[in-house]
């Protein structure tokens, strides 16, 4: 709905900004439907040089990570085997 309401002319570059974690469904989704977007990922969950720290968050916030992160994978799998994305990991699309 958002892509009839603003009419992206084919030459106009539109940023796409939204959660860090959710970056690659919403690409996918407007991918899908011929708008190309710059990605521009927000509200990033990992601390710089910490990504790969076990006890970061301690127990409770690890698993906070581990539901969120497992809600985006489902999400993924979802949209792609609904046909709302073309790829399971969506990464970009080529401009028309």
């Amino acid at each position: 709905m958002s892509k009839v309401l603003a009419r992206p002319a084919p030459q106009e570059v539109w940023i796409l900004v939204t959660s860090a974690f959710h970056m690659p469904r919403s690409v996918g989704i407007f991918c899908r439907i011929g708008w190309p977007t710059v990605a521009y990922p927000v509200d990033h969950r990992a601390l710089k040089g910490k990504q790969l720290r076990v006890i970061a968050g301690g127990l409770l916030g690890n698993l906070t990570n581990l539901s969120i992160g497992i809600k985006e994978w489902i999400g993924l799998a979802a949209y792609y085997f609904t046909g709302k994305t073309t790829a399971l990991f969506p990464d970009g699309c080529q401009n028309p």
